[in-house]
């Protein structure tokens, strides 16, 4: 595993803390991050999609959603 996939896995894995503890802006911020460096990351479309509608912003939660299941349609079931 690369570096820069470990450093993923880092900033994926505290987000999700981040969220499962109610922390949304946080949780917001280390997906962003994600994205920032792959626009495509599923996980952190997904995740962060899910963030992005608790925090009421549908937009945001829409648009990741959207590209994630462009990204992989066979798991959009």
């Amino acid at each position: 595993m690369t570096r820069g996939a470990t450093d993923t896995l880092v900033l994926l894995s505290r987000a999700f803390a981040q969220q499962q503890a109610g922390k949304l802006a946080e949780a917001e911020a280390g997906y962003a991050q994600v994205l920032a460096r792959d626009p495509n990351d599923p996980t952190a479309l997904v995740n962060g999609g899910a963030v992005a509608l608790a925090r009421g912003d549908v937009a945001t939660a829409l648009a990741r959603f959207t590209r994630a299941v462009r990204r992989l349609p066979a798991n959009a079931a």
